[in-house]
């Protein structure tokens, strides 16, 4: 249990410093040359994966102190393939979703309505960054811990597979 608890909370730890650390994309216009990194820190992209790199956190710990068997395991599996699925849906649907937080703090700052700038917008590119690709490495870890646990589990419960007669 202990390996897979370390690669759990090491995949949260991962989680949670793509989001507080690292950029999530780069939106440019070039016909105007503008150029700006993208931060999720408090937008609810940031919200989810802190959450789940919390969770990861926390179920990695119990595993590491031996205090969770095959259930905190299945959770941390469910948390890293939540995380992994969200990253990977960043990076397959990063247009829409950053153009959305954009335009929401462009509108903020210019009291515009965000449909208005919204549809102004439509020219951007956006750039998967950093910050993306690191919660999906995150997700794939805690993954792997939470299956690590669970083999362990099963290993601790069958004497015949742990060299105990």
């Amino acid at each position: 249990m202990r390996w897979g608890g370390a690669l759990a909370a090491g995949g949260g730890i991962v989680a949670a410093l793509s989001v507080l650390l690292l950029p999530w994309a780069t939106v440019s216009i070039p016909s105007r040359g503008l150029h700006q990194t993208v931060f999720v820190r408090s937008g609810s992209d940031g919200v989810v994966v802190l959450a789940l790199a919390g969770l990861l956190i926390a179920v990695g710990g119990l595993l590491l102190i031996g205090r969770a068997k095959r259930a905190a395991a299945v959770v941390a599996v469910a948390a890293g393939l939540l995380l992994a699925a969200w990253g990977i849906g960043e990076v397959l649907l990063a247009r829409d979703s950053v153009l959305d937080a954009y335009a929401e703090d462009v509108a903020a700052e210019l009291h515009s309505p965000v449909q208005e700038v919204r549809s102004t917008l439509e020219t951007v590119e956006i750039a998967p960054s950093a910050g993306v690709f690191g919660s999906v490495l995150a997700g794939a870890v805690g993954l792997m811990g939470g299956f690590a646990g669970i083999l362990a589990g099963r290993k601790d419960r069958d004497p015949s597979r742990s060299g105990r007669h």
